[in-house]
């Protein structure tokens, strides 16, 4: 969301490609991937967002934080992982349900946090993606950089993405038992 000033010249231009969704395999799973930063001519203007933890994995310090990832009954805590200050949210905690498959948490957005995965009439809800944020610095008013929602083990209700999910910069949302999805690039526009 920053603007930053450039004299006339030829500037090279990195649009950050979409982080990678963990991969599952039979069972095994793979980490998710941090997206891409976008930078002109080597200034960083945007930090790729966090991947979400896979099964017992941490969320991926970014741009936004990735979710922390579920488990399999398993009591093992997932941190989420720190956005940057300026730009996105922190993602939410994973696999706080004990002795039951529990869900991942959701991946921050630049308009606020991942939710925490939860418990709730005996299933084990995965959090929410956090919201993106709107801007019309492109002539047309849309939401950017929403995060994903975190993945069930269970048969409850999956989660979401945040507010303006599928924008330029999202995350992807994890899916139960297959791979996750995978994040969309960014954009840099220039006025």
């Amino acid at each position: 969301s920053d603007l930053y000033t450039f004299t006339s010249g030829t500037y090279t231009v990195t649009v950050g490609g979409g982080g990678t969704g963990g991969i599952y395999n039979n069972g095994n799973w793979t980490n998710s991937t941090n997206g891409g930063n976008s930078s002109i001519t080597g200034l960083t203007i945007a930090i790729g967002g966090g991947g979400g933890g896979s099964q017992h994995y941490n969320g991926q310090n970014g741009g936004s934080g990735g979710g922390g990832g579920g488990g399999d009954g398993i009591l093992q805590t997932t941190s989420g992982g720190i956005g940057t200050s300026g730009q996105g949210y922190n993602g939410g905690i994973g696999g706080q349900n004990n002795g039951t498959p529990n869900g991942a948490g959701g991946g921050g957005g630049a308009g606020g946090p991942g939710g925490d995965d939860s418990v709730s009439n005996g299933y084990s809800l995965s959090g929410s993606g956090g919201n993106g944020l709107q801007y019309s610095i492109s002539g047309t008013t849309q939401y950017y950089a929403a995060g994903g929602g975190g993945f069930n083990f269970t048969n409850g209700p999956q989660a979401s993405g945040g507010v303006g999910y599928g924008g330029y910069g999202s995350g992807g949302n994890g899916y139960q038992n297959a791979s996750g999805g995978n994040g969309v690039q960014g954009i840099i526009i220039i006025s």
